[in-house]
Formats: C-alpha cells, structure tokens, sequence
C-alpha cells in the first residue's frame, strides 16, 4: 500500500521515513511530495491508500489544505 506524506520539511520527512522503517512495515511504500499541489497531482495519478498531510504547508494552512486535498480523494 502506498502512502503519501504531503511535508515541506525535510527533517519531518526524514523522521517519517524513519519511523516506517523503524516498524518493520515492509507492506507500505512511503512516497513523499513537498507541497500540495504535488500532492493532488500525485493523489491524481497513483493509487495511494494513506495521506499523512501537513497542515501547514507554504501555500495552503490549516483545514483548507485538509478540504483541497478531500476534493480530490473521493
């Protein structure tokens, strides 16, 4: 199962990548985009089954990146 992480900062990037690896989950492919218009895009094309999202992206914050991304999941 893919999951998208929608994080601009690479340290919280590599604190997830870390955390899956640290799990064991050989089941999920952590996949990352570093804004949410990457992120829809990405949501758009693949099969993704998880969004772990920043909410405090540079171009979108709080619950209106949380509804832009829903938009495009369903």
């Amino acid at each position: 199962m893919k999951v998208l992480a929608i994080e601009d900062n690479k340290a919280d990037q590599r604190l997830l990548q870390e955390m899956f690896r640290d799990m064991n989950m050989p089941a999920f492919e952590l996949v990352y985009a570093e804004n949410l218009t990457k992120g829809i895009a990405y949501l758009d094309s693949e099969d993704i089954g998880i969004v772990i999202l920043d909410l405090g992206l540079p171009e979108s914050q709080g619950i209106d990146t949380f509804l832009q991304l829903r938009e495009h999941a369903q």
